[in-house]
């Protein structure tokens, strides 16, 4: 008769941006887990639930931990890059709504009490504070996102020899 021997597990649960699963569901099993489920997040719908276990006799079980914690800094700096590349953007293009508002407020008081040219010029002006602020975005974001493409790239290498390295200490012993 065949025994079947004891495996005890660790689990894991680990919400994590849609925009990322593909890197969490690759890196993951390299440091060992294996994903038993994943799906939506019931609170959020743009993160993602991952359900993972993993051998708790693990050999090299100290050092794959090291080596996931900086994975996980290291994605959590990449997250920090991206928001920042659409944050700064989005300040600067509601600055300039809020002044193209301004101006219209302005506009309309100006009329009230004296002169309908200044009313008009203060007008079209704070009508192109209107529209101004998606380009302003688009190219702030586009310049921002091309800025830090190197830093980001940077990191992705730094996942990979990370993942590449833990891998080798959970499957290569």
């Amino acid at each position: 008769m065949h025994e079947k021997q004891f495996i005890g597990y660790e689990y894991q649960e680990r919400v994590v941006e849609k925009k990322y699963e593909p890197v969490y569901l690759d890196a993951y099993p390299n440091f060992g887990w294996v994903i038993d489920q994943h799906h939506k997040s019931t609170q959020n719908p743009n993160n993602i639930m991952l359900h993972m276990k993993r051998n708790h006799d693990l050999v090299n079980r100290i050092e794959i931990k090291r080596l996931e914690n900086k994975f996980q800094a290291t994605m959590n700096e990449i997250i920090k890059i991206e928001k920042r590349n659409q944050l700064i953007p989005t300040i600067q293009a509601c600055l300039v709504g809020l002044f193209g508002t301004a101006l219209i407020v302005g506009a309309f008081f100006i009329h009230n009490v004296s002169s309908l040219y200044l009313s008009l010029l203060f007008g079209l002006v704070g009508f192109i504070g209107w529209v101004l602020p998606y380009f302003i975005y688009k190219t702030q974001f586009e310049k921002r996102t091309h800025h830090n493409q190197d830093s980001v790239e940077s990191k992705y290498d730094a996942i990979y020899d990370l993942t590449k390295r833990a891998h080798q200490l959970c499957y290569m012993d």
